[in-house]
């Protein structure tokens, strides 16, 4: 009887052991956050403000873990790679803050706004695509987007993907730039409007 318990104990603290050793030996995590680009534009009189959201991602997107594109058909979902916040959250801090950057305005937040105030415009994005490559070496964002009340527009734009995750997601940060850029000039010309 008491072998058998020793030999239970043994086995138990084997496996116990096989089971830290395996945990151990998985590769550490990376976690990616969007960035603001762009150099910050001079404080604009109409000091406008906007509330950038929501943002909507395809599900294949709203996950944690960084989606990759290998080829037209095929995704690679990296679980050692992942997103620092929800990607549709992160995506709508880094446009507002991108936003707020162009438009010289302190006042660009992301919806639900935080105060009281009811914002002077809205922008509403549907993402389509936002995502690297390997198989072309790019990052790519395809997106609709919206101003309420003001109309909107397609939004689609690519460029090299870096040699690392890190640097791809900058190049993916440098898109969402881009596309505050578009929504920046449409937000100006819609305030400056008769």
């Amino acid at each position: 009887m008491m072998a058998t318990t020793t030999v239970r104990r043994a086995v138990v603290v084997a496996l116990c052991a096989s089971l830290a050793a395996a945990c151990a030996a998985r590769a550490p995590h990376s976690f990616y956050a969007l960035s603001v680009v762009g150099t910050p534009a001079a404080v604009d009189a109409h000091d406008l403000s906007v509330a950038v959201g929501p943002v909507s991602l395809p599900a294949y997107l709203d996950r944690p873990q960084l989606v990759e594109r290998n080829g037209e058909h095929e995704f690679v979902v990296s679980e050692q790679h992942r997103w620092l916040e929800a990607l549709d959250d992160g995506f709508a801090r880094a446009l507002a803050e991108d936003l707020g950057t162009r438009l010289g305005s302190a006042r660009v937040t992301v919806f639900p706004s935080p105060t009281d105030r009811s914002p002077d415009y809205r922008v509403t994005v549907d993402v389509a695509r936002f995502e690297l490559d390997r198989a072309s070496g790019e990052v790519r964002l395809r997106a609709r987007w919206s101003i309420d009340g003001h109309g909107g527009g397609a939004f689609a734009s690519g460029t090299t993907a870096g040699a690392t995750r890190a640097e791809s997601v900058a190049a993916l940060s440098q898109l969402v730039g881009e596309l505050a850029d578009t929504v920046a000039a449409r937000v100006r010309t819609i305030a400056t409007a008769p």
